[in-house]
């Protein structure tokens, strides 16, 4: 009886190990959070983000206070998208997949723990885009005052 109460002991705690030790990037600095364009209230943003004039393409966006990445879909959708830091070089990357359906996603670039109000990144200077593991460029940087 003892035997089998420690082996159901067991089988229940190695998944909970296995999920415990996952690898997960909770420690970086940065990081990029998916605005829901939905709700979004800031006009500036929405007509960038609704103007369907705009070639697909990602796009740096930057306000005032904040900076987004807006991926705009046309014949592509873009996923398995994450950054990562390298020195002071923000690194977003991205693959494509196509797609028919207009899809465009709005990611705020937030860094943790900073207590700084000016425009001024505290952990990079450069942002470097990779889409389907080459380097990429921004298609335009709009800045909204």
């Amino acid at each position: 009886m003892r035997k089998k109460i420690l082996l159901i002991c067991l089988i229940l705690v190695i998944p909970l190990f296995i999920i415990s030790c996952k690898k997960t990037d909770d420690s970086s600095p940065v990081t990029l959070n998916v605005v829901d364009i939905d709700v979004l209230s800031n006009k500036d943003l929405l007509s960038i983000v609704n103007d369907d004039s705009l070639d697909e393409g990602v796009y740096l966006i930057q306000t005032k206070s904040n900076k987004y990445i807006f991926f705009n879909g046309k014949k592509n959708s873009y996923i398995d998208i994450y950054c990562s830091l390298d020195n002071e070089t923000l690194i977003i990357n991205a693959t494509t997949k196509s797609n028919v359906d207009d899809n465009k996603k709005l990611y705020l670039i937030q860094e943790r723990n900073t207590t700084s109000s000016n425009e001024r990144s505290q952990f990079y200077q450069n942002i470097t885009l990779i889409i389907n593991n080459k380097e990429s460029s921004f298609n335009s940087s709009f800045i909204n005052n």
